[in-house]
């Protein structure tokens, strides 16, 4: 991580932008070098447009310069991005899949007590086999999406119900 800060640092006027602001430059930062590097040219040859546009040519070649040397940073960075989240995601998702695996085979084993019990098979226990399910099942009940909330959510479970033809 170190090394990357450092790495970061280097970038001149590095900035965090809010999503906002990313989206209100969008247009102005998608015109092509070609057009910056004609629109130099003539800052260069004509200085009353340079000043009453308030930029030089030097300035604009700057940018294309600075766009040329770290787009290509950019673009490894992102594409080393998506591949640590992917596996992040793929190692969540082996261990999602035996935990997974472990709630079912430990409500199974629950179940299978019970009903030795209920059955009159065992004359007495004292514990349940797996005494954590209900911490297990609480958890994985908060690891879901959040649930919809609010009088969108009202209306949405108001008219399912009508759709049932059951009272809300």
């Amino acid at each position: 991580m170190s090394l990357i800060n450092e790495a970061v640092k280097l970038i001149r006027d590095l900035e965090y932008p809010t999503p906002e602001q990313d989206h209100s430059i969008d247009a102005s930062a998608s015109v092509s070098d070609d057009f910056l590097i004609a629109v130099a040219t003539v800052a260069d040859t004509t200085p009353a447009m340079a000043a009453a546009a308030s930029l030089t040519g030097e300035e604009l070649r700057e940018v294309v310069d600075f766009s040329t040397a770290y787009t290509p940073l950019g673009d490894a960075l992102e594409l080393a991005t998506r591949a640590v989240r992917y596996t992040i995601k793929v190692e969540r998702a082996g261990a999602g899949m035996k935990a997974l695996r472990a709630y079912q085979i430990a409500k199974g084993l629950n179940r299978n007590l019970r009903n030795r019990v209920l059955g009159q098979r065992i004359a007495t226990i004292s514990k349940v086999q797996v005494p954590q399910l209900e911490n297990m099942k609480r958890a994985l009940a908060a690891s879901k999406r959040p649930r919809k909330t609010g009088p969108e959510a009202a209306a949405a479970k108001a008219a399912k119900a009508a759709a049932k033809g059951v009272k809300p």
